[in-house]
């Protein structure tokens, strides 16, 4: 059977096209270039293909808009050929130095996050993360990705393990600045129901970048976006806290307008505190 009249069959609503065949042909052939000594049957690459695509568009545009090549790797990865699972761990070690060389953690780190990468991604006795993988982008920068929020991940929960040093204790007894015992209390509660009352999207962002210090450059790896949207996002969700965080101070003391605004001009700057002290104690 030719290739174009088996994705005929795989893609019965794609509309075809006389150079299908071709499209397809060419698609294969530079696939095993860029992954020499991988192999995947053409029967069995069509199929893959064929559910990661729109079902409904000709052989030439579905391929313009996958990485063909990056998923015959994924596929023959799936099927646990040996030379494609050798490449999938040079890509992964390549993407670690690259996606976390930034944060502290060292050697430790970058192993603990391979093998978490490894264990998510690979289909390995069940159903891996790699089946996700639907070609949008390159394979690289998907793995990077997933490499990046493992790597988050294991900090946070390094962190939480982690004894709290002697000094931030102190800080945080001494903390909120100019307040008074009552007042501190009131400060604390409104901000806790403010960050209470954020989307779980929301909180997620403001873990990594607060807690675990990912950058917005990291953030917008991680979401697929531009730098410049988390970096808005980010400045957003402060804004709401600290409207939100007025509004219960405000009820809380029977405070309006000015007298309001000196109670919340004692805090100066001790957002990021609060936000740091506050994420770091949650579950």
């Amino acid at each position: 059977m030719s290739l174009a009249a088996r994705w005929r069959e795989l893609a019965p609503a794609a509309p075809s096209s006389p150079d299908d065949e071709v499209v397809l042909a060419d698609a294969i052939r530079a696939s095993r270039a860029t992954w020499p000594g991988v192999d995947v049957p053409d029967d069995e690459w069509l199929a893959y293909l064929a559910v990661r695509v729109a079902p409904d568009v000709v052989v030439r545009d579905a391929l313009a808009s996958v990485c063909a090549p990056d998923l015959w790797l994924a596929c023959a990865i799936g099927r646990g050929d040996r030379e494609a699972l050798r490449a999938f761990d040079a890509i992964v070690m390549a993407q670690l130095d690259a996606a976390i060389a930034h944060l502290d953690g060292g050697s430790a780190l970058i192993a603990d996050v391979r093998a978490a990468v490894v264990e998510r991604v690979l289909p390995l006795g069940g159903h891996g993360k790699l089946a996700d993988y639907r070609g949008r982008g390159d394979l690289r920068g998907w793995l990077r990705v997933v490499a990046v929020r493992e790597a988050l991940q294991l900090l946070r929960a390094r962190r939480r393990e982690a004894p709290m040093p002697e000094q931030l204790v102190d800080q945080l007894d001494d903390a909120p600045p100019l307040l008074s015992p009552a007042e501190r209390d009131v400060y604390r509660d409104a901000f806790a129901t403010a960050l209470a009352s954020l989307t779980p999207r929301e909180r997620n962002l403001l873990r990594h970048h607060y807690l675990h210090g990912a950058t917005v450059d990291e953030l917008g790896a991680l979401y697929g976006v531009h730098r410049a949207t988390p970096a808005r996002w980010i400045a957003q969700i402060r804004e709401t806290l600290a409207r939100r965080t007025r509004q219960h101070v405000g009820l809380a003391l029977h405070l309006t307008g000015t007298e309001l605004d000196s109670a919340m001009g004692k805090l100066g700057s001790h957002l990021d505190y609060s936000l740091r002290h506050t994420l770091s104690n949650e579950p």
